[in-house]
């Protein structure tokens, strides 16, 4: 929930996502007093035990196993510390948001340290009550550290992103995250099958909520490469279109209490009209090592860098004021 409401007002920049009283008591509540409470053996990490039930779960995977630790609690903890630590900088508190960016990078570290599988190739799902850990498929505790950004870059988080790919989701629920989750890491294919398995009228409880929600949100983040940062005002895209796609194109995209229209063409075309009310800076980003591109015609020097995924992303920043509507391409 913390995480999801820095991501709400990097969408919106609705300011009382930060200065709300009511918010930032919830922030700092969710940070200290709800893991210390949880925490009984005082190791940092709200953990859960047997005769607990339902109460304290220590993963989303709904089973009989009762472990002590998930990994997906463990990443969503991590996404935690992180958001609030940007709360805290964008609120002028600079010593304490370098204090919770300091735990959310241990998190990541002891994450990354201890819980990889050498021998199955994948981080294993859970931390069990002997506090061995758990090597099977876990589901949401072995997928959704990929979603919180938990897995550091390197042949270990490949390897464990096939496991993923091979595994997916146990049902509907699950398998809402994969499209967002795969075009996050740059496995483009994959995503749109992902995508077009929850649009199919033939899936099983497709009237749940987190399809169409996903769906959506997959659509514009993943396949459009949209991302929004209000703080900053910029906007960021990249088109993920597979080789089957010619174009897409969606309009009055909500963002900056405003819209946005935004279309990319055989991924080598990108268009942008700015109608929030205000100036933003849009990158607008292409896969692959090019030297210039061409904005409204002119051409113009191109950044190079990386996507994150070890890829090469070549960018042009362009200013859009209220109304500005501008195409780059290849």
């Amino acid at each position: 929930m913390l995480d999801c409401c820095y991501k709400q007002y990097l969408w919106t920049g609705d300011r009382d996502y930060v200065d709300h009283p009511v918010f930032r008591n919830f922030y700092e509540r969710t940070v200290t007093d709800y893991i210390d409470r949880w925490d009984k053996d005082k190791d940092g990490f709200p953990e859960h035990y047997a005769p607990y039930g339902r109460r304290g779960i220590a993963s989303y995977v709904e089973d009989g196993l009762h472990p002590l630790l998930g990994g997906d609690v463990l990443a969503a903890q991590y996404a935690a510390f992180g958001s609030y630590s940007r709360f805290l900088a964008i609120s002028g508190k600079a010593a304490l948001a370098e204090l919770y960016k300091n735990k959310a990078k241990e998190v990541r570290k002891l994450y990354n340290r201890d819980w990889w599988n050498e021998e199955n190739g994948r981080f294993n799902g859970a931390l069990m009550q002997d506090r061995r850990g758990y090597p099977g498929y876990y589901y949401s505790a072995t997928y959704l550290p990929f979603y919180f950004d938990l897995v550091e870059p390197g042949n270990r988080k490949k390897r464990a992103l096939r496991d993923v790919v091979h595994h997916g989701g146990s049902n509907v629920e699950e398998k809402s995250h994969m499209a967002e989750i795969f075009y996050k890491h740059g496995l483009n294919q994959e995503a749109y099958s992902s995508l077009l398995e929850m649009m199919d009228p033939q899936l099983k409880r497709r009237e749940y909520p987190e399809v169409s929600y996903s769906v959506i949100g997959a659509i514009l983040t993943g396949t459009m490469g949209l991302s929004a940062d209000a703080h900053r005002q910029s906007l960021v895209t990249m088109s993920r279109l597979t080789d089957s796609i010619d174009w897409i194109e969606a309009k009055d995209i909500p963002v900056m209490s405003g819209h946005i229209d935004i279309a990319h063409a055989n991924g080598r075309e990108s268009t942008l009209a700015n109608g929030t009310g205000r100036t933003l800076q849009w990158e607008a980003r292409f896969s692959g090592s090019h030297q210039k591109l061409y904005v409204n015609g002119t051409v113009m020097p191109a950044s190079i860098g990386s996507d994150g995924n070890g890829e090469f992303v070549s960018t042009a920043v362009i200013e859009l004021n209220p109304g500005d509507r501008a195409t780059v391409k290849l």
